[in-house]
């Protein structure tokens, strides 16, 4: 599944898929609002639960949220994953 804002630029997209999990890219952060770094955010559902990683700095976060709901309702996200300390991350 892809999911695209009205100028066809391309928000989000299932990379992989089975009966019971799911990994999606939920699009890249702007440089421009994340002091010049480029980030790109996750989620991983595993059955009824989900995990966002790397979800992104205050300027990007609610893009995250608003995306990852059209996979999975917000009580099943149950953790934030942070690969490493960045501002552009968390």
């Amino acid at each position: 599944m892809k999911i695209q804002t009205t100028s066809g630029s391309e928000v989000s997209r299932v990379l992989y898929r089975d009966d019971d999990h799911q990994f999606i890219w939920l699009g890249a952060g702007n440089p421009d609002r994340e002091m010049g770094i480029a980030s790109n955010q996750y989620l991983i559902v595993d059955g009824d639960e989900a995990t966002i990683l790397d979800p992104g700095g205050f300027h990007v976060f609610d893009r995250v949220f608003e995306t990852s709901l059209e996979y999975v309702r917000p009580r099943q996200i149950k953790r934030l994953f942070l690969s490493h300390q960045d501002p552009t991350f968390a």
